[in-house]
């Protein structure tokens, strides 16, 4: 957005077939000014090989299948999708920015990885590293939290489950707060307590039926932001 509104086309590069820590860590919710590759890095027990592209001066894992080096060029939209998405519904048709491809790098036979919209790979790619920014978050402002999940029926995006051990009345609402300012894709949060196996979800629905009343337990936030893939939101 910065270089479109000076005019510039913004130098980038597409890298397609990495290794699963890359890809793991590209999907980190971090801040603006901070490098992913820090975090593939921390996985690999040492710095990512990066290497120059030929047409500019963006950075890429050496190692890479393929890479598309070009330009987002400003001011210029065109209609893209519809395509199948994580929540397993198509994406609306929508005008996005163009690129401009300058060249194309690859390894000898490369190995071209794509990942089927709304599949399983799809959906871990995404949960998981939510699942670690989340966890951080929570822990920061309440240590009793022990554990969070994405669960599988809520694409790993939209229901969160937290493990807390309990400490006095009214935590797990501030917890629940704290999840929905995590990040705005959650649409629902469950917080039990330590004995419940969060990764099984009729252990978490048991506890719901045993010990959950919707008159005193149940927090309703509205109009919040939420993800623009969600179809309940149009």
């Amino acid at each position: 957005q910065l270089a479109a509104e000076a005019g510039e086309a913004l130098d980038v590069a597409i890298v397609i077939g990495v290794d699963p820590a890359s890809l793991l860590a590209s999907q980190a919710i971090v801040p603006l000014d901070f490098d992913e590759m820090e975090i593939a890095g921390a996985f690999h027990g040492a710095p990512v090989e990066m290497v120059k592209c030929q047409t500019n001066n963006v950075r890429v894992p050496a190692r890479a299948e393929i890479v598309l080096e070009g330009r987002v060029l400003p001011g210029v939209a065109e209609p893209e999708g519809p395509f199948g998405e994580f929540p397993q519904y198509y994406g609306r048709r929508a005008n996005r920015h163009v690129i401009q491809v300058d060249a194309i790098t690859h390894r000898k036979n490369p190995i071209f990885h794509t990942i089927v919209g709304g599949g399983m790979e799809h959906l871990l790619l995404g949960g998981l590293p939510r699942e670690a920014t989340l966890l951080e978050t929570l822990q920061r402002n309440d240590p009793s939290v022990l554990d969070v999940h994405l669960s599988r029926g809520g694409v790993c995006r939209y229901h969160l489950v937290v493990k807390i051990r309990k400490k006095q009345e009214g935590q797990a609402k501030n917890i629940m707060m704290g999840a929905f300012a995590g990040h705005y894709d959650i649409k629902q949060v469950t917080v039990v307590d330590e004995d419940v196996n969060i990764h099984d979800g009729e252990a978490v629905e048991w506890a719901v039926a045993t010990r959950f009343q919707a008159d005193r337990d149940l927090l309703v936030v509205g109009n919040t932001q939420s993800s623009k893939l969600d179809p309940t939101t149009t």
